[in-house]
């Protein structure tokens, strides 16, 4: 499942690193939101699994260097 679009920017994510490789299981993921201001960026993603779960995740880099990351499970 390569990345499609968005660039260099989105391929800064880990989170969509992680989606590349373990996409043997994913059905597909939705970049549900995507901003940058400066070197700050925010990174939204759904992802439905091939038993039908689904996962929410929300990335933040702060300032081209920090990171921050959630994950919801549903």
């Amino acid at each position: 499942m390569p990345l499609s679009g968005g660039g260099r920017r989105l391929r800064n994510f880990k989170v969509l690193k992680v989606l590349e490789r373990y996409s043997d299981i994913i059905r597909s993921f939705r970049i549900a939101k995507f901003e940058q201001v400066g070197t700050s960026l925010r990174l939204r993603v759904e992802v439905e699994f091939i038993d039908g779960s689904k996962l929410y995740i929300r990335e933040t880099v702060i300032e081209g260097a920090k990171r921050k990351a959630i994950w919801s499970m549903r």
